[in-house]
């Protein structure tokens, strides 16, 4: 049976992604807060505000007033940061964060309508600060964290189930504790990104949690260097990553896309305001916000963001120093340098099923020339993706079909 490929060439043109910077945080500047959004409601408070207090007060940003609105403050003497949010049906949660002594274990809830705080169950066991949040309906996974400030960091997994008011311990986070990672949920799969290590190395790397079987999978290296206090959210079925302090200690502003059908990352728009870390962020609709954060030297921030992430956004990254061809092929493929750039580099093209699996894994030499030429006949009929990379970064991603 003939066999070709038909390579669907897409552009990593960011259509319509755009910051605009709206009204700041009407409190003192902060880091480390939470940020949460509920009925079109952002909510944002707590954290480390300048003069090194810390804050049990919450702002809510109504998206379609573009008004921030104090609500009731967290219980008197439990200020804190590192806390961490998560949403319910006409309420949210605020669990853990750092206490004078440790971390607590406590668990509160907030409830909008009447606009009042409620002491839920407490986890089990120490307390955590800086842990990591995933919501699936009625459970809610809280990953990692530490219990004091220069103690080991964790590997423990809790479940708390929302209807009955309980916690469940899970398998451990198998690849090592970690303090102030990053969580979200794309396509009912958790992802869990970054964060320090009980070596005090801040990791790079990407794991996707499986809540129907309770595992975690290394999917994916972030293409930068090991970062910490990264925001991470969830925006029209894709991952968006931002800010945060890298291995170095430098602080950042750009902004990252993970697509999880092709495992890639690609590079967004940074924005035009302050490089920072521990912002509070969240997602409503197609809108990214954050605010606040610790900036360069220390500075603490209050200047709020949103990002408009459109539907229609590509999510392939193209890069047109390759080409590829014939178009259709039959048992091989040529690749075609365009730029003389990567002649002396040795690169691998990879390819990979739709699930992930890599199928074919090809080094590609161009030391004598701008072509190479390998074989695909033994590849079977489907979409595949196709990766070219160096040592240290993916330079391009392509879609194709093989018939």
């Amino acid at each position: 049976m003939k066999q070709f490929f038909t390579f669907l060439l897409l552009t990593n043109y960011l259509m319509g992604q755009s910051w605009l910077q709206i009204s700041n945080f009407p409190d003192a500047a902060r880091d480390d807060g939470i940020g949460v959004a509920v009925n079109n409601k952002a909510y944002f408070g707590l954290g480390l505000k300048v003069g090194w207090v810390l804050g049990n007060d919450i702002y809510a940003y109504d998206v379609s007033t573009h008004q921030w609105i104090a609500i009731a403050p967290f219980p008197a003497g439990k200020e804190r940061q590192y806390a961490s949010a998560f949403s319910g049906t006409d309420c949210f949660y605020v669990f853990g964060g750092d206490a004078p002594s440790g971390a607590y274990n406590d668990l509160y809830k907030y409830d909008i309508s009447s606009n009042t705080w409620s002491v839920m169950a407490s986890k089990p066991g120490v307390g955590l600060k800086g842990a990591s949040v995933m919501r699936f309906g009625d459970k809610v996974i809280i990953a990692g964290g530490v219990n004091v400030t220069e103690g080991p960091v964790s590997d423990d997994v809790w479940e708390y189930t929302l209807s009955t008011n309980t916690w469940l311990q899970k398998n451990n986070f198998p690849f090592g504790g970690r303090w102030r990672a990053s969580a979200a949920v794309l396509n009912n799969n958790g992802y869990l990104c970054h964060g320090r290590d009980n070596n005090y190395s801040f990791r790079k790397e990407l794991y996707k949690y499986t809540p129907l079987t309770d595992t975690w999978t290394k999917v994916n290296d972030f293409p930068g260097l090991g970062r910490s206090y990264v925001s991470l959210q969830c925006v029209n079925n894709k991952l968006i990553l931002f800010g945060g302090q890298d291995t170095t200690g430098a602080f950042h502003q750009d902004v990252w896309y993970y697509n999880e059908t092709v495992n890639a990352w690609y590079q967004g728009s940074s924005i035009s305001g302050t490089a920072r870390r521990g912002d509070m962020s969240c997602v409503i609709a197609e809108n990214y916000y954050f605010t606040c954060g610790l900036g360069t030297g220390d500075t603490r921030l209050k200047e709020t963001w949103m990002m408009d992430v459109p539907v229609g956004m590509n999510e392939y990254y193209k890069n047109t120093d390759f080409r590829f061809f014939p178009n259709p092929a039959h048992s091989q493929i040529q690749l075609c340098l365009t730029n003389a750039t990567f002649q002396n580099q040795e690169l691998t093209c990879s390819i990979e099923d739709m699930s992930g699996r890599q199928v074919l894994v090809i080094p590609l030499n161009f030391m004598q020339g701008t072509h190479s030429t390998f074989g695909v006949e033994d590849l079977e009929c489907g979409i595949y993706i196709l990766k070219i990379s160096n040592k240290t970064k993916l330079l391009t991603v392509e879609k194709l079909i093989k018939h």
